[in-house]
């Protein structure tokens, strides 16, 4: 099975680099890759009252689902390289953080496709009196006044 990685010419080459984070779903890489696809999905919950129970925390939010649409190259591309140098160097990078399905590669790539969802959820003690019907809040959250804002 051909990867693809044979049509890499090129070595990369790094005298240092500094990075003090890296988290949810990123990729750090020195050296050529066929494709990478880091992918995050996170629900961030923010409630004035700190109360929660075991059955939250479902991933079924219509964000989770949706499909991605990739653009498409519509008119001709004409692509001319030029590599004269066999390697890529780099002498030193400092990286405060790398978060959420990013990447930080030195070196040759095919394919990045990168997805990151978060659906974020606030929650505040609200006075406005709402009817059952159209109430907002969490059951067993009703008689602390919990509301979910729009």
């Amino acid at each position: 099975m051909r990867t693809g990685l044979h049509d890499f010419k090129r070595i990369s080459a790094v005298g240092a680099i500094r990075i003090k984070s890296i988290q949810f779903s990123s990729v750090f890489q020195v050296g050529d890759n066929a494709a990478v696809t880091p992918t995050s999905r996170a629900l961030a919950v923010q409630r004035q009252i700190s109360e929660y129970n075991d059955e939250e925390g479902d991933f079924g939010f219509p964000i989770y689902k949706r499909k991605i649409r990739h653009m498409s190259l519509t008119e001709p591309l004409e692509l001319t390289r030029r590599s004269v140098d066999p390697f890529i160097t780099v002498d030193r990078v400092n990286i405060f953080g790398i978060s959420v399905s990013a990447v930080f590669q030195v070196g040759s790539n095919r394919l990045i496709d990168s997805d990151s969802r978060t659906k974020h959820i606030r929650q505040f003690i609200t006075d406005i009196p709402e009817s059952p019907s159209s109430s907002s809040t969490l059951p067993g959250q009703e008689e602390i006044g919990l509301h979910q804002l729009p």
